[in-house]
């Protein structure tokens, strides 16, 4: 049991500043879509709710917009979003790497409207200040990767796992002495046991909320692994079943290539 302690009380005063972090930029996160529109000066105006099969049968003509309206730029990845009726498609000057792209922020995007039939390039738009788009790059930056680079995602998972260690290890030592009491119960003997009492009562209440967004974010490190690997595999097995010229072209193509699907994966963050 004291073992148990004493992993629970140094784990969870680790983790009580890494979900600082997470709630804090997280937080102006929720709202980005808001912010943005806000601050954005010339951004197209956005649509009614579009179902999503009708997105995808616009995918051809959203293509064929995009790249006769920016004849030197690769496509990489498109992301539809049925609240707007928009197709979000991530390009790449050609020849050129692509940057990280996560939660549709960073790297450079360009909105099809499906309605309108327009395309616009985000990295086009004018601000009503550069410090609030800053800030929410920042906010962005931190609450993805912590402020680090490949590393960072990593980091982020393995962090998560320790809240959730934090978490089950919080609710063996607190179980047996929660049953003994009421649910919501104040003792006022001394300051001490009352503020217990309400660490338990809302160790409940954030231990849940906690518990949802650590899995989740273990969830989504594991897709963009995921995504990033099959995006690779993908890639060299359609290198693979073309005719071989020589020997060095089959090293350097195949090795170009895994390299070029690890910068531009669609779930790379």
């Amino acid at each position: 049991m004291r073992r148990i302690y004493a992993v629970h009380q140094w784990v969870s005063l680790i983790c009580a500043l890494f979900l600082l972090l997470l709630t804090l930029t997280g937080l102006p996160l929720l709202f980005r879509g808001e912010i943005n529109a806000w601050n954005t000066v010339n951004m197209p105006q956005s649509g009614e709710p579009m179902p999503m099969a009708k997105l995808w049968q616009a995918l051809p003509e959203g293509e064929a917009a995009v790249r006769a309206a920016y004849p030197t730029k690769d496509i990489l990845a498109v992301t539809p979003d049925d609240t707007d009726g928009t197709l979000y498609f991530r390009v790449v000057e050609r020849g050129g790497a692509a940057g990280r792209s996560h939660m549709r922020m960073g790297g450079e995007q360009i909105m099809y409207d499906v309605r309108t039939h327009t395309a616009f390039d985000r990295k086009e738009r004018i601000y009503r200040s550069e410090g609030v788009q800053t800030f929410m790059h920042t906010m962005h930056i931190l609450h993805v990767r912590m402020g680090l680079e490949e590393g960072g995602r990593d980091f982020l998972a393995l962090m998560c796992a320790l809240s959730v260690v934090s978490i089950v290890t919080g609710i063996y030592l607190y179980l047996p002495m929660m049953k003994s009491m009421a649910f919501g119960t104040h003792r006022r003997r001394t300051g001490r046991v009352f503020w217990s009492d309400w660490h338990k009562i809302t160790s409940i209440f954030a231990g849940t909320w906690a518990t949802v967004m650590c899995v989740s974010g273990i969830v989504i490190v594991l897709y963009s692994v995921g995504m990033r690997d099959i995006t690779a595999r993908r890639i060299l097995r359609r290198w693979s079943i073309l005719p071989r010229r020589s020997s060095r072209r089959r090293r350097s193509v195949p090795q170009m290539h895994w390299h070029a699907s690890r910068r531009a994966a669609p779930g790379e963050m």
